[in-house]
């Protein structure tokens, strides 16, 4: 059984039925399960990603599922996954067939289990519930699947993420060799704290900006998606540290309304990476009535970008 939720102009009108089709990319979507379509929902969402995926699971066994994450890392997206410690010796886990596709995969041993299910694309959808991507998921067990577009929600999802990804572990080629437990006396403390990955991008904003945290967490998530992703397809060499500063003109309706100015030793080849990844297509989300009674029509702010 399937219930889509539709936005439109204030009103909220509802559909229920056998409708088989891909979500609209515009609604709510909601799956339940057995056989209620919520490994085709996942699936489709991963299809038509086109920046960022990034996402948790207790288990990962669906084969059908594991492939659309590796078909997405294929095409080219920033695609990063973490899994609960039982999938070092689940037996039918599809962990070794992301890793081998390119897919950078963390171990969470950090709590009892780890069992998030969420999938954040492109900065603005998320898909969560107590769906796991098992085939038992789909076909036996009672599970749902809410599918939002939200840039704010994934925005908080995107930062939980890494809180996450920041204390656990790099499995399979690359990770290292196993760490042997030291047994300490009785009664003594060590303190490990984990850094997550110093981030590529900062923001220069002005105070009016502060009420809208989550708004700014999305614009950063995106572009640093972006980055990430131009600079694994570019031949661009910089002298590693390196800062290029670009000041930009954000209009209401989320788009840059022009690039003011470049600031920092970097080459025009460089300069016009950061110019593309900041404007070639993209929209950061259109502002609310709030945010543009604070904001304005436009406000300026300076994007940080660290080689």
């Amino acid at each position: 059984m399937r219930l889509r939720i539709f936005f439109a102009l204030g009103f909220a009108s509802l559909a229920a039925g056998q409708d088989h089709g891909p979500f609209h990319p515009e609604s709510v979507f909601v799956s339940f399960s057995p056989a209620g379509g919520c490994a085709e929902a996942c699936i489709t969402a991963l299809n038509g990603a086109k920046r960022t995926v990034y996402a948790q699971a207790y288990s990962l066994t669906s084969s059908a599922i594991a492939k659309a994450f590796v078909d997405a890392r294929k095409r080219g997206l920033v695609v990063e996954m973490i899994l609960d410690k039982s999938q070092r010796t689940e037996r039918f886990s599809e962990a070794g067939f992301v890793v081998n596709g390119g897919v950078p995969l963390y171990i969470d041993a950090r709590h009892p289990v780890a069992h998030n299910t969420v999938i954040i694309i492109d900065g603005e959808i998320v898909i969560t519930g107590s769906f796991n991507f098992t085939r038992a998921a789909e076909e036996t067990n009672a599970e749902n699947l809410l599918v939002l577009r939200d840039p704010a929600l994934a925005a908080r999802y995107y930062r939980n993420w890494q809180e996450h990804q920041a204390h656990s572990e790099l499995f399979g080629p690359g990770a290292g060799p196993a760490v042997v437990p030291v047994v300490r006396p009785a009664g003594s403390v060590r303190v490990v704290r984990a850094n997550p990955p110093r981030s590529p991008i900062s923001l220069g904003i002005s105070e009016r900006w502060h009420d809208y945290p989550d708004y700014i967490a999305n614009f950063k998530a995106t572009v640093e998606g972006h980055w990430r992703e131009e600079m694994a397809a570019s031949e661009l060499s910089q002298p590693p540290g390196s800062r290029l500063t670009v000041k930009i003109l954000l209009s209401a309706d989320g788009n840059v309304a022009r690039v003011i100015s470049f600031e920092g030793p970097v080459s025009e080849e460089a300069k016009a990476l950061c110019q593309k990844i900041l404007t070639d297509g993209n929209s950061y989300g259109r502002w609310t009535e709030p945010m543009i009674r604070d904001l304005g029509s436009s406000q300026q702010m300076a994007v940080k970008f660290t080689f």
